[in-house]
């Protein structure tokens, strides 16, 4: 590999160590929150802001964080794997 790609598999790598700690950081937030209400009576569905916090930090951790970690990672890996020498 080349020293650009050296330096930017380095820098994914950081990224990707970043994204652990927004990570880490969404958890705690979701545990953080009181648990969700239970609904009113019947018809009653509105979830209270807590419980809506907590499926729009669940939705992203999820949807988006894990998947863009997983991704980011495997990119680093395979990127490192590439410029390894074969015997």
């Amino acid at each position: 590999m080349s020293d650009i790609e050296n330096e930017a598999q380095a820098q994914l790598l950081e990224v990707v160590q970043e994204l652990r700690s927004i990570h880490y950081r969404l958890l705690g937030l979701i545990a953080s929150l009181p648990a969700p209400a239970d609904p009113q009576g019947p018809g009653d569905e509105t979830p209270d802001p807590g419980s809506w916090m907590r499926a729009a930090l669940e939705c992203v951790l999820v949807d988006r964080i894990r998947p863009a970690i997983q991704d980011l990672r495997t990119a680093a890996e395979d990127t490192f794997e590439a410029g390894e020498e074969k015997p």
